[in-house]
């Protein structure tokens, strides 16, 4: 699966961690800074487990940012086994945590606590609906040798004002240019007080959104107890079991959907080009916009519709059983 929540969270990992050679080249900076990210997500067999704590405020965004403008968050970590996040967005107030192979989803407003576990069956009446699922919301392990070539994708800058206040910008190189990335022209900059070693603020935008974090300063301790990481409902909170594969589709669904919106259609240039045949039908693209012509029985036509949009119809339907389906029931 995709981590988004472990991609953000990454990020604000990477320019919270303190910046202490304040006279080294950006591009050393930006590897050391790399390499304790990697260190704390992934550490050693037998090293001491380290918790981060790191809170803030969207002060301001555009895009996928607009719908998260005035969130708070209280993000926690212990990689491997556990991970909490407090988040109020929207009048939304909604607790995740982690710990090893169990997710829970509190909603205090609703009085609701939804636990996913792996061995629950998807199918209350089908015993044998039991889906193996490993989901982490931490990022993957990266070798060493993609590590190494991180700086040479990413431009860093630093800049210092009069009043003493650093910025550290990190751009994609133009080495970056062979390799496709996610957003287009991403950009995310860290501002540091005077004499700080933490950021103050942090800028992120691309060529569709905007965000902008008023981050608290990082907090890196030993390991925490068992029960900083798990819920705390109340007595009379509902609590659910679910199979934790509906749980992991609800993320990946919900992640994908933030800030999208039905586009207009383009002007007419004329263009059109056929992208795809099945059978009688064929799908094509007239300026920018996809046409699907069908012909035939009600039976061939709708093989015809399967195999040019299959990828678009599982969209469609995954974002209605988990998007709809399953975000209603925290609304």
């Amino acid at each position: 699966m995709s981590h988004p929540l472990s991609t953000a969270a990454l990020c604000l990992t990477l320019c919270s961690l303190p910046v202490h050679a304040q006279d080294a080249a950006p591009a050393e900076n930006v590897m050391r800074t790399l390499e304790k990210a990697a260190s704390f997500f992934h550490p050693q067999a037998g090293a001491p487990a380290r918790s981060l704590h790191l809170s803030g405020e969207v002060m301001a965004g555009s895009g996928i940012g607009e719908s998260l403008k005035g969130a708070t968050f209280d993000l926690r970590m212990e990689p491997p086994r556990y991970l909490k996040l407090d988040i109020t967005a929207a009048g939304r107030h909604v607790v995740l945590c982690q710990e090893d192979d169990k997710v829970w989803i509190h909603v205090p407003d609703k009085k609701m606590l939804i636990v996913g576990d792996a061995a629950t069956p998807r199918f209350s009446g089908r015993a044998d609906s039991v889906q193996p699922v490993v989901m982490s919301l931490f990022p993957p392990p990266v070798n060493r040798a993609k590590l190494m070539m991180v700086p040479a994708l990413v431009s860093a800058a630093t800049s210092t004002a009069a009043s003493g206040a650093r910025t550290i910008t990190l751009t994609p190189s133009p080495a970056a240019a062979a390799v496709e990335l996610p957003m287009k022209n991403p950009k995310l900059t860290a501002t540091l007080n005077a004499g700080s070693p933490w950021p103050e603020t942090l800028d992120y935008e691309d060529a569709a959104n905007k965000l902008t974090l008023r981050l608290a300063p990082l907090e890196l301790t030993d390991a925490q107890p068992a029960s900083v990481w798990q819920p705390k409902p109340a007595a009379d909170d509902r609590v659910e079991t679910v199979a934790l594969v509906h749980l992991q589709r609800f993320f990946q669904v919900t992640m994908a959907s933030l800030g999208s919106r039905i586009t207009t259609l383009p002007p007419a240039k004329g263009e059109r080009w056929l992208v795809g045949t099945a059978g009688a039908g064929r799908l094509e693209d007239h300026d920018s916009t996809r046409v699907l012509f069908l012909s035939g029985t009600p039976e061939e036509m709708g093989r015809q519709h399967g195999t040019l949009l299959k990828k678009e119809i599982r969209r469609v339907v995954d974002r209605i059983l988990y998007g709809v389906g399953v975000g209603s029931s925290f609304e």
